[in-house]
């Protein structure tokens, strides 16, 4: 399904178009987050030198597919160089009351140039109907500063269907969603606010 971003300020002047930028892969991201001389990925350290996620705050993930981090990582300090400027953060970002810290609700406004949303509305949606899907529209929004973007990756209504099945509750919430993914558009400029909406895939 195409992604869109939406700005939550006035897109600039509209200029030509250009050729789509290229598809990035794993090594590209090393590159651009550890450096130009990093063009593979690191082999993991010996497991008496190796820092584990849990301990530098980082996922799990982050060990297992880019290896341990050999020295110990200092904590996170916003403007620090990288990792440090990194940090890793698991809530519900549609639970309600939130829970202190939740991005998008007061104390946590304005804070993100960025947020990737990427097939992720679905699961929203079947567990906690049109109004979780809001909420997380709302909160995107409200987390972003002014101009900031969202990249949105909706999934097909057809994957709807086949996921309706894994709890009562999702089945429940499945026969009375109303806002299909085609109508997210509309609803992210009528509703949340963002200033426009463009598909760039």
């Amino acid at each position: 399904p195409p992604a869109t971003t939406a700005p939550t300020s006035s897109p600039p002047t509209a200029s030509a178009p250009t050729a789509p930028a290229p598809m990035l892969a794993n090594a590209d991201f090393r590159r651009l987050f550890l450096g130009s001389a990093a063009t593979a990925a690191p082999a993991p350290a010996a497991p008496s030198r190796v820092v584990t996620a849990a301990v530098s705050g980082f996922p799990l993930s982050c060990a297992v597919s880019l290896g341990g981090a050999r020295e110990p990582i200092e904590p996170f300090e916003a403007g620090a160089p990288f990792p440090r400027c990194v940090w890793f953060r698991h809530c519900n970002i549609v639970q309600e009351p939130p829970s202190e810290g939740t991005p998008g609700t007061p104390g946590s406004c304005c804070a993100y140039d960025t947020v990737l949303c990427l097939s992720t509305s679905k699961w929203v949606h079947l567990h906690f109907g049109d109004a979780g899907l809001l909420c997380l529209f709302r909160r995107i929004h409200d987390a972003l500063r002014p101009g900031g973007r969202l990249l949105l990756e909706p999934q097909p209504w057809s994957s709807y269907r086949k996921a309706a099945g894994v709890a009562p509750h999702v089945l429940r919430n499945y026969g009375r969603i109303q806002i299909k993914p085609p109508n997210f558009r509309d609803v992210l400029i009528h509703q949340i606010g963002f200033a426009s909406c463009e598909q760039i895939l």
